[in-house]
């Protein structure tokens, strides 16, 4: 999995500050959002550079991963947040496997 310097982020969060760094995690979110846009019209040749749609999508991945982690960071839900993950994953292994069998009828 991708690692996060935590010491770094947790020393953003008390410079920059809790209301700034949810506002931040907002804005990269929706910059996410564009990105895919884009890159999903270049791929349909409706956007005149590939490459560039490319990076831009890698480099908000980027933005918000850090921008989440701080997230979890802000709210302590570290533990809630992989229950939930882990709750969900095994919901979408069960709904694969279903998949799988109707799909080999």
């Amino acid at each position: 999995m991708i690692q996060v310097d935590d010491n770094t982020l947790e020393k953003a969060i008390k410079h920059y500050g809790v209301d700034s760094q949810v506002d931040v995690a907002i804005e990269e979110m929706s910059e996410l959002i564009k990105a895919l846009i884009k890159e999903r019209r270049a791929m349909q040749g409706n956007w005149p550079d590939l490459p560039k749609a490319l990076n831009d999508v890698v480099e908000e991945i980027a933005d918000v991963y850090i921008m989440l982690s701080q997230l979890i960071m802000i709210y302590d839900y570290n533990d809630w947040v992989q229950a939930e993950v882990d709750k969900k994953i095994e919901r979408l292994a069960k709904r694969l496997k279903k998949a799988e069998r109707k799909e080999s009828i």
